[in-house]
């Protein structure tokens, strides 16, 4: 579901050393695949 995207997306950002980029860019896959 987009809810279980959203979390994994913030899990991501959260491990990852680069979080902004991190969530930058899986904001742009959303906004590509058109969920948002």
């Amino acid at each position: 579901s987009i809810d279980e995207a959203d979390e994994d997306k913030e899990s991501e950002a959260q491990i990852s050393p680069r979080p902004k980029q991190k969530v930058s860019k899986a904001r742009g896959l959303v906004k590509v695949s058109g969920f948002k």
